[in-house]
């Protein structure tokens, strides 16, 4: 089997993601009730990816790795305690927002945001880095991709089409119709073209043909 990497995929669209919701979070008008609505249901969803990828990796990364090389996996398990506050520090101040709230409590929530975001960049490049390196000293790589095969099963129709929404536009063109295969005939696949019709400009979306079946 080829070796994959079973970080690359899903930390691009997370970096996606992260940097599309702190570019909105610098530029939404927060007495626009529509605007400050669109910015917090964007924080939900986020919120929700980031959730559902910590406990996956945890689970069938780190149990496992946590068995052959402990340090490492425990690196990472103490990366993601670290992360979490970081996390639900700038979710509560998005809910507490309204469009009265004053600019301070606006910016204050912004800088929130850009603190998650960079202690979160450094934890996807540490794992990128290191982590996956300990990953392959230690498992096949049939091991590991049965790892990663097993996160994809049990991924929730909601989380899987929002984290397709940020995944596919990271990827270059042979790789968001490869992803878009796996899921081609799936119940779900108008919610996923839906999704990337919202995020992709005209001209990548129709490269993509995404009629279905």
């Amino acid at each position: 089997m080829t070796r994959e990497s079973p970080y690359a995929v899903p930390h691009k669209g997370l970096r996606n993601a992260l940097g599309r919701f702190q570019a909105l979070a610098g530029s939404t008008r927060y007495d626009d009730a529509f605007e400050l609505e669109r910015l917090k249901a964007r924080g939900v969803e986020l919120a929700m990816l980031l959730t559902h990828h910590l406990v996956n990796e945890n689970r069938f990364y780190l149990e496992p790795l946590r068995a052959r090389a402990e340090a490492a996996a425990l690196h990472d398990v103490h990366d993601h305690e670290r992360l979490e506050p970081l996390q639900r520090a700038w979710v509560s101040r998005l809910e507490r927002l309204e469009v009265t709230s004053p600019g301070t409590e606006a910016h204050a929530f912004y800088l929130a945001v850009t603190e998650f975001h960079s202690a979160y960049l450094a934890h996807l490049l540490h794992e990128e880095r290191v982590t996956e390196r300990v990953m392959f000293e230690h498992f096949t790589d049939d091991e590991v991709a049965a790892m990663s095969a097993a996160i994809f099963a049990h991924v929730e129709v909601p989380v899987l089409v929002a984290s397709l929404r940020y995944i596919i536009p990271a990827l270059p063109l042979g790789e968001r119709r490869a992803m878009l295969d796996r899921v081609r005939g799936a119940p779900f696949f108008p919610e996923v073209v839906a999704a990337l019709a919202d995020e992709l400009t005209p001209v990548a979306f129709e490269e993509l043909d995404l009629r279905a079946p």
